[in-house]
């Protein structure tokens, strides 16, 4: 697939599009077309709808996917369309942490997961105290401007994400929050405790949170980055 992309004030080459790659139980990635050091097949298709049987909270390490465009959002996401600025704002899929890094375990604790379902070229940003995430915010003067961050050059959307709220059994909370919170993988893993790594998040006009560290299991979008 095609995406937009862009340098940044960072001095850094981004994708200004979610990552849309459908994945296959029948198709490996490979390091000619990859970022992966050998090839890689997901254990699960990319899914439609995330429902009880598509989303599993007790492991870890599956590696799920979700495209959800056809699923009706609350503003203000923007109606997509190809060939012009509109297209910034497909919501693309949500991965899963072992998903997004191409099978992850979780035995590292510390570092940033070596590989990911980026395009060859590409990876995921890194975060923590000194990571991409807040590079870029910092080189754009965006401080808490969460309009500057959701318009053009930048284009991050308020996709939400995909997890499974136990306390709540109605299935239409399975895809939460699009529309108000933006949520992105990290590369980077949160130490010492297992399964778990940081994640950008943004939400209402001026919530910025560049050190949130969530569980694998989640369904996340993900933004590339140029190695």
């Amino acid at each position: 697939k095609y995406y937009w992309v862009t340098k940044l004030a960072d001095n850094r080459c981004w994708m200004t599009q979610n990552l849309d790659l459908d994945l296959s139980t029948d198709v490996a990635l490979t390091p000619e077309d990859s970022d992966v050091a050998t090839s890689w097949m997901p254990g699960f298709d990319t899914v439609t709808e995330a429902t009880t049987e598509t989303v599993n909270a007790d492991s870890q390490t599956e590696t799920r996917s979700w495209s959800l465009e056809s699923t009706s959002y609350p503003t203000p996401v923007p109606t997509i369309a190809n060939n012009d600025e509109l297209a910034h704002f497909s919501l693309g899929n949500y991965y899963q942490f072992s998903t997004a890094t191409a099978g992850a375990s979780g035995s590292t604790t510390n570092g940033h997961a070596p590989n990911s379902i980026c395009p060859k070229g590409w990876r995921l940003p890194t975060s923590g105290a000194n990571g991409e995430f807040q590079t870029l915010l910092a080189a754009g003067n965006i401080g808490t401007s969460i309009d500057m961050l959701t318009s053009a050059p930048h284009y991050f959307i308020r996709g939400g994400l995909v997890f499974q709220r136990l306390q709540d059994s109605a299935s239409n909370t399975f895809f939460s929050y699009a529309g108000s919170s933006g949520v992105y993988w990290s590369s980077t893993l949160y130490p010492g405790i297992q399964f778990t790594t940081y994640y950008f998040d943004f939400y209402d006009s001026d919530q910025i949170i560049l050190t949130n560290a969530g569980a694998w299991n989640m369904g996340i979008p993900v933004r590339c980055i140029a190695r």
